[in-house]
């Protein structure tokens, strides 16, 4: 069991003050000519992926779509898609993205339960008989307006505590939740932390779906940063395919899952090693293909257990692999916090501080954490608790 706390000790710094578009539109403007994103065998630079995501902001302010509105999305990985989410957050709305492939019963508790008004949708799938929504097919959309402007005016009000997407959890114990994220949560990801190291010459591979807390590193660990984002093909990641896209467009860092992680190992090892900085969580970690790994391991790879659930933005703990790593323990550590804005401490259950080597819960606090799951006060209330004086 997982508790979070809204405790940071630490002063908050530049993140506190800003929102993901404040920092987007920085790197626009510093990296207009590079290339942002590649879809395919379609590239933008970051002044073709502003200028396309203006557009499609431009079309859902026409819509009527708000300010701090809730939008779903639902659509496959794409340049337009990328351009989508950077478009809802312009407008000061928040995203709500659902995999393609869900059941229109899950569509419609989405809606319900978040109050959605207005839904993005491609022209593979027909939603028209849900209730209390308005669909808007981009593609036809676009079509059917071409002359949209290129500029926006970004909504200048965007609070970093405000909203910035919201991601469902599966529902397998209960009704699925609605995890809400800050962009101060995002930024606390992939700026100014310890655990990456991001610059302009990097290249991300994006594999987990919008739906999946992953896609956060992925999009926003290039987008604030100036790197690139290569988005694999829509659908489940063949291992063949995965190492083609490191191989061709020199990928230089990747997050998976430690199941695709040991997959990877077994049947691609060689291109694996291609990646400079390569992330894994989600599941134990399995000492055997780490070995593995660290056997044919480069100068200059670096391997990274990853710990942190949807509830605090994707990743809260690190821990880099060393050799001795292997030798020195039976489990591989989930380590330390991302940042100066995270904190972690292990409590009893009388929230009591533990002594060393003795077994508590783990609480993490901190900029990453969720105000709370949607519309859901008193599951919130039982899993975001305010603790204070433990430090």
């Amino acid at each position: 069991m997982l508790t979070q706390f809204n405790e940071c000790s630490h002063s908050p710094g530049e993140i506190e003050m800003k929102s993901v578009i404040t920092v987007f539109n920085q790197i626009v403007k510093s990296h207009s000519k590079k290339t942002a994103l590649v879809d395919n065998k379609i590239s933008l630079t970051y002044s073709e992926l502003d200028k396309l995501s203006n557009k499609i902001a431009n079309l859902l302010k026409a819509k009527g779509i708000k300010h701090q509105e809730l939008v779903g999305i639902s659509l496959p990985k794409s340049s337009e898609a990328i351009a989508t989410i950077i478009a809802i957050l312009k407008l000061g709305a928040v995203y709500v993205p659902i995999s393609t492939e869900n059941s229109q019963k899950r569509f419609q508790y989405v809606i319900d339960n978040g109050e959605i008004k207005f839904f993005i949708i491609d022209s593979s799938r027909s939603l028209v008989s849900l209730k209390d929504c308005t669909f808007i097919n981009l593609e036809q959309a676009l079509r059917e307006n071409q002359n949209l402007s290129e500029t926006f005016e970004s909504q200048s009000d965007v609070n970093p505590s405000n909203p910035a997407y919201v991601i469902y959890t599966s529902g397998t114990t209960g009704e699925p939740k609605g995890v809400i994220a800050t962009h101060r949560g995002i930024l606390n990801l992939v700026c100014d932390v310890n655990y990456v190291k991001v610059t302009s010459q990097d290249v991300f591979l994006q594999l987990s779906p919008l739906e999946f807390d992953g896609s956060t590193f992925d999009i926003w660990g290039a987008l604030l940063n100036g790197a690139t984002l290569i988005l694999m093909p829509p659908g489940w990641p063949e291992l063949e395919v995965i190492a083609k896209k490191i191989r061709e467009n020199e990928v230089s860092i990747l997050f998976v899952t430690t199941q695709l992680f040991n997959a990877l190992v077994d049947f691609k090892l060689s291109d694996l090693l291609k990646v400079a900085q390569v992330y894994f969580g989600g599941e134990s970690a399995s000492t055997p293909h780490i070995k593995k790994f660290m056997e044919k391991v480069r100068e200059g790879n670096k391997l990274y257990n990853i710990y942190g659930p949807t509830e605090c933005t994707t990743f809260s703990t690190y821990h880099q692999i060393r050799e001795d790593d292997l030798f020195s323990q039976k489990t591989v550590p989930i380590g330390k916090p991302i940042g100066n804005n995270v904190k972690t401490i292990v409590l009893s259950g009388k929230l009591e501080k533990v002594k060393p080597n003795e077994i508590g819960e783990l609480f993490i606090g901190g900029f990453g954490v969720s105000p709370g799951y949607l519309n859901d006060k008193l599951t919130s209330e039982k899993k975001f608790i305010k603790l204070s004086n433990l430090y």
